[in-house]
């Protein structure tokens, strides 16, 4: 496919739609017709047309920053790159498109990509997980953890927890909301290595669920792994500030329809402790016991 004449076809047919005086988008069977998404499918198009031409590749943040006059939020222009990519077929990377990536991952593995294999116990997830094709690890398992500081006190501590479960695993963290590069490989590990199972381990509060949700079911447009069990924090320690209900209430109203009564089950607790961050269980003493004794409770 010849993606600089696709998209010129796009334009030329946007041009054609302005002439009978009703100006729309189509790109395939997706039709866009109201004035501002037609902008932005035209500010969006512009800038893959210039991309493709010259070489150059754009950070997806850097697209937003470019039209902040045609998008409310970094998130909306997200979710128009996102929507354009699965109607029209195309990848990101044939766009040209890069992702500022915050994802690290720790434990034993080797990863295979197109050109190259690199075998690492600790690895900044990159835009060279674009190109992977194969993982080997004998991890029986994958932590995500919300927090950098809880991911690095499971790193220093990770013979402890190994020799407590008597089994090789992985720790993963984005340091806070999951950016689109780590919740990629997630999905990767989750299709491509399906005896691994994968936890989640999250503050006591919505914006801790809410990642964890995000990790396991995606956007409309990017689709989650869907497999992830959250082991905590379900229960206050130390905590003083008032759950938000209502936040919590729509993620329960979300999982109602992917059916885990489970996790359902652990929110509604959390609804009746106050908020409380993992750190609280460092500042205890107690995140390495925590953490071996909901898994033990949790691996199948």
């Amino acid at each position: 496919m010849n993606i600089i004449q696709y998209l010129d076809r796009i334009v030329l047919n946007y041009n054609n739609s302005v002439a009978d005086g009703a100006p729309c988008i189509q790109i395939n069977t997706l039709k866009v017709t109201q004035p501002k998404q037609v902008a932005q499918f035209l500010s969006l198009i512009n800038c893959v047309i210039q991309q493709l031409q010259s070489g150059d590749e754009l950070n997806i943040r850097s697209f937003y920053y470019q039209n902040r006059d045609l998008f409310d939020s970094q998130s909306q222009s997200n979710s128009l790159i996102s929507k354009f990519i699965k109607h029209s077929g195309l990848t990101r990377q044939q766009l040209l498109f890069t992702i500022t990536s915050k994802g690290q991952i720790f434990g034993p593995a080797i990863y295979t990509f197109i050109d190259t294999s690199i075998e690492a116990n600790y690895i900044q997830i990159t835009s060279q997980f674009n190109c992977i094709e194969k993982l080997f690890t004998n991890a029986s398992f994958l932590l995500i953890v919300e927090k950098d500081t809880i991911f690095q006190a499971l790193r220093q501590n990770y013979a402890q927890i190994q020799s407590a479960l008597n089994m090789d695993f992985l720790i993963l963290t984005a340091r806070g909301q999951p950016d689109l590069q780590t919740r990629e490989f997630v999905n990767f590990i989750s299709k491509n290595n399906p005896e691994i199972q994968i936890f989640g381990l999250a503050d006591c509060n919505s914006f801790g669920q809410q990642i964890l949700f995000n990790y396991c079911f995606g956007s409309k447009l990017l689709v989650g792994s869907g497999k992830l069990v959250p082991i905590g924090l379900f229960e206050s320690i130390n905590g003083v500030k008032v759950q938000n209900e209502q936040k919590l209430d729509r993620i329960i109203f979300k999982l109602n329809g992917y059916q885990r009564q489970q996790w359902i089950s652990n929110i509604i607790l959390m609804k009746t402790q106050t908020e409380c961050e993992l750190d609280e269980l460092i500042k205890e003493g107690v995140l390495i016991e925590y953490v071996i004794e909901q898994l033990i409770n949790n691996l199948q």
